[in-house]
């Protein structure tokens, strides 16, 4: 298929529907909450910024909606905290579901002084207010393995998360290195029964 078919074909099918003002919206997340309403858990950052710019992806945004066209911004829904070793500076790739009438959300933490990132959780009962969990991170991997995003996905198996993960091996003086999955459980203090 020629490009410009292409394109044309894409501008058909795809249509903006949420952009918050002088944010850009990255790593995202949708589910439908108990309260019918579709909820958009995403990265922000200041339109003209880097991700890893200092003011910017340092708060999840927040939206919903009834019907996935017509959406509402809500206030963002969790910060980094400067204080800590595991997300003083950037929070990423927000990872949301439901369990036992609970919301857990599992996301990344990033300090950039150490190049770390965490696996990090917090949970809500309504999907507005959230808690960080205290024992976090639950996570976190040796200084060889950076830049990981995405919890793809949680499964539950025999008590604990078995959580899969996207990221990239970080090569010495570069930031980024071929793509890979890995896999990792949560330890059992962890297990998302509370």
């Amino acid at each position: 298929m020629p490009l410009k078919i292409e394109y044309r074909h894409q501008s058909i099918c795809f249509k903006k529907v949420y952009s918050p003002q002088s944010r850009y919206v990255n790593d995202h997340c949708i589910l439908r909450g108990k309260d019918h309403l579709f909820h958009l858990f995403h990265i922000v950052g200041p339109s003209g910024k880097k991700c890893y710019d200092p003011i910017s992806e340092i708060t999840f945004g927040h939206a919903t909606s009834k019907d996935l066209l017509q959406w509402k911004e809500e206030p963002d829904c969790l910060s980094t905290d400067p204080q800590s070793e595991h997300e003083a500076h950037h929070i990423f790739a927000p990872y949301v579901f439901e369990r036992g009438g609970r919301y857990y959300m599992f996301y990344s933490g990033i300090n950039t002084k150490t190049q770390a990132e965490s696996m990090c959780l917090a949970s809500s009962i309504d999907l507005f207010d959230w808690t960080k969990h205290t024992g976090n991170p639950i996570f976190h991997p040796g200084a060889s393995w950076a830049y990981q995003r995405f919890p793809c996905d949680a499964l539950r198996i025999s008590g604990r998360y078995c959580l899969a993960i996207g990221r990239n091996n970080a090569v010495r003086g570069r930031r980024w290195g071929s793509p890979a999955m890995h896999a990792g459980n949560t330890p059992r203090h962890v297990a998302a029964n509370r």
